[in-house]
């Protein structure tokens, strides 16, 4: 770990006379000035005394960053800050405790410290040059906490973990310790893992950054090779197949915490590697791949990646004076000018029906085309996939490299969209397809909890309901129920022979004995046949139009979210199919849809000139829609 340090007297701090004056002076963000605290020396019990100084990145100051989770716990303790007392959080009191040295100084990057938090236009000048700052630092210090002694961990446990790391190996002796277990669980569930300013501050790291844990300290690179090593993982394993007198006979649950921040560890990995390589990522890449990520300020959820994207291709910069709203519009409209073809199918519009294992923050006004960044969902994988799949765009629209390919062609003719009044309202252009007749309301949400067989006679029922008045066919039904699902790489691309055929005869005849009388057995109709139907359709909304087509969507309300009337329409100039609603002063977009012989694109746009108005496209069947 570089120390910066310089011999100096050991400095105890004096009373603060007046507390209420800030202990800031303005800096010129725009001339890449930036202020490092001087922390001073003293033991860990003494006071913390820091000294700012403000120093201009082009001229390449020596210090180190802290990287870590501010916590929201208040030290009793505060931190005198060029004599002035200063309150932090309990986290960051025992970071300063532990990073400073006995008899010399050092030279730190803190935002909490460096960055006037009260003065909104200098944290949104300082915020836009965190990627410089961070690049810059001699070394990046993640600080994950303390190691401090509980029920479940000691001292001795995090010494013997680390050493584990340190050596990459997972000893025989650690199955029979289960407090060893839990120090490797605690470790990784620490919340720097999950915030979304470390992507960030790793990935900008010029050197290998430290993690430091109380007084134990080790390289990432050995941290996160012990973590994804096959050593680590075949003793997971074992613990989770096999239970011993470790777990008293039952399974651990701590494999879910390893599952789970093993996706994420492994993309922090993936991105420090892009950025070594001095190679970028498009915004569409580092939103969903941060999606899990938290920020105690929903705007991070974008200014925290902004340093990571691709130079020329996003226009936005932090000001923390505007909106969590208008952040989201902003960042939304920028998706669907630059990768429309990922836009749509990267965050669902809408949370899941079942909110057990999500967790996301009301956006008030957010324009019904912009997604919420802040859902996320929680619990163990399981639970996560459950929650995912059955409200997100999986199924519903086709894989990204189709859709480029038809937004490619349209941009020599016409831009896809257009955004005004402050990106809450979204102009694009459409072609009406149809208007809803019926929806499934939530025979499909209940079809989980309908035992064996009866399932087929759920899927019969609806299908005489809402498709066959309508002359919709049983193979059309079926392939409006599969959506995209055989066209991904995934357990529901199965290529079942007679597929067809047996599920005309679950609709027909639902009840028949002659289909578990087959010899496979009821267990291959199922399994094979209706349980990937279960699971692709899942709490989705199944609806017909008055043109006789069928498709596929979700909404969390069964009943009123989609609903006869609604409009379903081709947008954004490639026929992307969309159910949107009449509303006074435009439309509301209510979800991408899945649309059964759906053809994607227009035939004009091989052959048409550019166009300046959108009102030249009429001849073409399109109109102009104002969603908002």
């Amino acid at each position: 770990m570089s120390t910066q340090s310089q011999a100096l007297e050991i400095h105890r701090p004096t009373p603060c006379l007046i507390p209420y004056r800030t202990p800031y002076s303005p800096i010129n963000s725009t001339a890449e000035e930036t202020r490092l605290i001087k922390l001073l020396p003293g033991d860990y019990d003494d006071a913390i005394e820091v000294r700012l100084h403000t120093v201009c990145l082009s001229k390449r100051p020596t210090f180190d960053a802290l990287s870590y989770a501010w916590g929201t716990e208040l030290s009793p303790r505060e931190v005198l800050l060029n004599g002035v007392l200063v309150p932090v959080t309990s986290n960051l009191d025992c970071a300063l405790r532990h990073l400073r040295l006995e008899s010399a100084s050092r030279m730190l990057w803190v935002d909490a410290l460096c960055i006037n938090q009260d003065d909104v236009q200098e944290r949104s000048l300082q915020v836009r040059l965190m990627d410089e700052i961070y690049s810059s630092a001699e070394q990046v210090v993640i600080w994950l906490g303390s190691a401090t002694k509980s029920e479940d961990t000691s001292d001795h446990n995090y010494a013997a973990a680390m050493a584990c790391i340190k050596l990459n190996v997972v000893p025989k002796s650690i199955y029979q310790e289960a407090s060893l277990v839990k120090a490797f669980d605690h470790l990784i569930s620490r919340p720097w893992f999950s915030r979304v300013w470390v992507v960030q501050e790793l990935a900008l790291a010029k050197r290998d950054p430290v993690v430091c844990i109380g007084r134990y300290s080790v390289p990432w690179s050995q941290l996160t090779d012990f973590i994804l090593g096959p050593a680590t993982w075949s003793y997971i394993h074992l613990l989770t197949c096999k239970p011993s007198e470790l777990t008293q006979g039952k399974r651990l649950d701590y494999p879910a915490t390893f599952l789970e921040r093993k996706d994420q560890i492994e993309h922090l990995c993936l991105l420090r590697k892009r950025r070594l390589h001095r190679q970028y990522s498009s915004l569409a890449y580092l939103l969903r791949n941060t999606g899990k990520s938290f920020a105690s300020d929903p705007r991070d959820k974008v200014y925290g990646i902004l340093g990571l994207s691709t130079p020329n291709t996003v226009t936005m910069i932090a000001d923390y004076s505007l909106s969590v709203q208008r952040v989201f519009s902003e960042a939304m409209a920028l998706l669907i000018g630059h990768s429309l073809w990922q836009a749509f199918g990267m965050r669902p519009l809408h949370p899941p029906r079942k909110s057990g294992a999500t967790r996301w923050d009301v956006i008030p006004e957010l324009p019904s085309w912009v997604f919420n960044l802040t859902w996320y969902i929680s619990g163990p994988t399981t639970a996560q996939w459950d929650s995912q799949l059955h409200n997100s765009t999986l199924f519903l629209i086709p894989q990204d490299e189709f859709l480029k390919d038809i937004v490619v062609k349209l941009l020599g003719v016409c831009p896809v969209a257009r955004f005004l009044n402050n990106f809450s309202t979204l102009y694009t252009i459409g072609a009406s397809i149809g208007t809803v007749a019926a929806t499934s309301l939530d025979t499909l949400s209940e079809l989980s909890s309908v035992p064996g067989m009866l399932k087929s006679a759920a899927f019969s029922k609806l299908y005489y309901r809402i498709a066959e008045p309508r002359d919709i066919s049983i193979d059309s039904f079926l392939e409006a129920l599969e959506g995209y699902s055989n066209n991904r790489n995934s357990v529901f691309n199965q290529d079942i022979p007679g597929k067809k055929s047996a599920f005309q005869e679950i609709i027909i005849n639902p009840d028949s004995h002659d289909i578990i009388s087959q010899a496979d057995g009821l267990v291959s109709v199922y399994h094979r046949i209706l349980f990937p139907l279960v699971n692709s359709a899942y709490a989705r909304i199944l609806f017909v139009t008055d043109k006789g087509h069928i498709g596929l969507s979700y909404h969390p309300d069964p009943f009123n979210g989609i609903r006869p009337g609604d409009l379903l329409v081709g947008l954004f100039g490639i026929n992307f199919p969309f159910l949107l609603r009449p509303v006074a002063g435009g439309y509301q977009m209510i979800n991408v849809a899945y649309v059964v012989d759906h053809k994607w694109g227009h035939d004009f746009v091989e052959t048409a000139e550019p166009v300046t108005d959108w009102k030249e496209l009429g001849n073409f069947g399109l109109k102009e829609y104002k969603i908002i």
